[in-house]
């Protein structure tokens, strides 16, 4: 089975479609509706190959975890890999911080798995091999985009907290987000990331504010 390339679309208004065509990838156009554990999991069943190499569109495969995956054996009994994830914001690799030590998982065997939880979805089936090469990621070009970001994500947090049946009480509220910046900023020494580990530490610790003051207010 030879390598094939597969785009999952969420009806982008740009160039994505043709560009992904042009490079002879195989394009599919269906709405995301907040659920990227199931885009993924669509994505899959569309793959004729037997390993599937996940990659966001703002994500780039490091020439080492390129080397590590096309020096996999046929032989390995592992069927899902983590690869650590390294962030970058206004130029800066982010090296402590909440973004540290992230793996994701990125490289899957078809049928011995799948992913779940509609936002931040995670891999559920067979065993996942942590590996260290990385895999680059460029999330957030501008504070806009972050701000929007922020917004739309605590969003899906809320409403899958809310169908969890999650509360919200006020000291949760204050205390939570204020002990995430004080945890990611100090302990975990974003600080040492410069002004790009004190704005991520801040706006990550807001995301967990915007997300139950959502579920607090019921929306």
């Amino acid at each position: 089975m030879g390598d094939e390339t597969i785009v999952v679309d969420d009806h982008s208004s740009d160039a994505t479609v043709d560009i992904a065509r042009k490079h002879g990838a195989t394009v599919y156009t269906q709405p995301l509706n907040g659920n990227f554990a199931e885009a993924r999991n669509k994505a899959m069943a569309q793959a004729k190959s037997k390993y599937i190499l996940f990659i966001d569109a703002d994500e780039v495969v490091s020439d080492a975890m390129r080397k590590y995956i096309t020096q996999i054996p046929e032989t390995t009994h592992t069927r899902a890999f983590a690869f650590k994830r390294i962030d970058f914001f206004w130029n800066t690799m982010m090296r402590f911080g909440e973004v540290s030590n992230v793996y994701v998982t990125r490289l899957v065997t078809k049928d011995h798995g799948t992913f779940v939880r509609p936002v931040h979805e995670v891999w559920q089936g067979s065993k996942i091999k942590k590996i260290d090469f990385p895999l680059y990621h460029y999330p957030h070009p501008t504070i806009a985009s972050f701000l929007n970001s922020i917004n739309t994500y605590s969003s899906l947090n809320a409403e899958y907290m809310l169908a969890q049946g999650k509360k919200v009480g006020t000291l949760e509220l204050v205390a939570l987000p204020l002990s995430k910046f004080i945890y990611t900023y100090f302990l975990k020494l974003g600080f040492l990331d410069g002004v790009a580990g004190f704005i991520y530490s801040f706006m990550m610790s807001f995301h967990s504010f915007l997300t139950r003051a959502k579920v607090y207010t019921g929306k």
